[in-house]
């Protein structure tokens, strides 16, 4: 897949064939079809614009570490998406529904392969130890290593729909305002946890500090009250149904 605005440029290998290209994702296991080929092509197209447009900097950094992209089977209705921490520059998407999904889910994945390359020249937590913790965005519980990744990779969405909010009007501002909000209460959350785990090591209280004091920042923006109240309604509802599925206290 390629795309090209304002004389940004990426270029994507979309892999459909190698069988050990996502290990434990739910990989397609059909070739696309021609059409199926073209809206992916086209989606990156309009994804790539607005990373451009109105977020560079993540525009430079998906195009300098995401090389490989492998279609993955959709989870029911959502999309999904994931990265292939054994090999630096490979993820999976099921095709994001619209373009702004598609522009997220690679802010989202680029976070997260930044960061397991950090991680492999620098720990940033200690070895696990058992513990499991509440994720804002996943129904089961999380050791420390995965709600670090999971923290961070939100800690970009909520910055993309940040920036976002200032370019979009109607309904979809609204929903801007919405997912920032969701998803800059979440990080922070996240971060709480990993500050008061005592399962970080030194690298890795600063790393969680400074995404905390952006978080913070983040958080003492203003945010209408609609779409406040429904990042908060979201919130507690997803901590109502973790509690029944899992039967744990969500702060723990």
């Amino acid at each position: 897949m390629e795309a090209e605005y304002h004389g940004m440029a990426i270029r994507l290998l979309l892999d459909e064939g190698d069988p050990y290209r996502m290990p434990g994702t739910e990989v397609a296991q059909t070739r696309l079809s021609p059409a199926e080929l073209e809206s992916w092509r086209a989606g990156m197209r309009r994804a790539w614009r607005l990373l451009v447009r109105f977020h560079w900097t993540a525009a430079e950094e998906v195009a300098a570490a995401i090389s490989v992209v492998s279609p993955l089977v959709p989870h029911g209705k959502e999309h999904t998406s994931a990265t292939a921490h054994h090999t630096f520059g490979g993820i999976g998407l099921s095709l994001p529904p619209d373009d702004h999904a598609f522009a997220v889910a690679l802010a989202h994945e680029v976070q997260h392969t930044k960061l397991g390359a950090l991680m492999d020249l620098v720990p940033l937590t200690r070895p696990d130890d058992g513990s499991r913790h509440y994720a804002p965005w996943r129904d089961d519980p999380r050791p420390i290593n995965g709600l670090l990744h999971g923290a961070y990779a939100h800690l970009g969405v909520a910055g993309y729909w940040r920036r976002q909010r200032a370019h979009e009007r109607g309904a979809t501002m609204m929903r801007a305002h919405m997912e920032f909000a969701r998803w800059r209460d979440a990080a922070a959350l996240a971060a709480h946890t990993l500050a008061a785990s005592g399962r970080l090591t030194d690298a890795g209280e600063i790393f969680v500090a400074e995404m905390a004091r952006t978080l913070r920042a983040w958080r003492r923006e203003p945010v209408p009250k609609v779409a406040l109240d429904h990042a908060r309604t979201a919130a507690v509802r997803h901590r109502a149904r973790w509690h029944l599925r899992n039967g744990m206290d969500p702060a723990g």
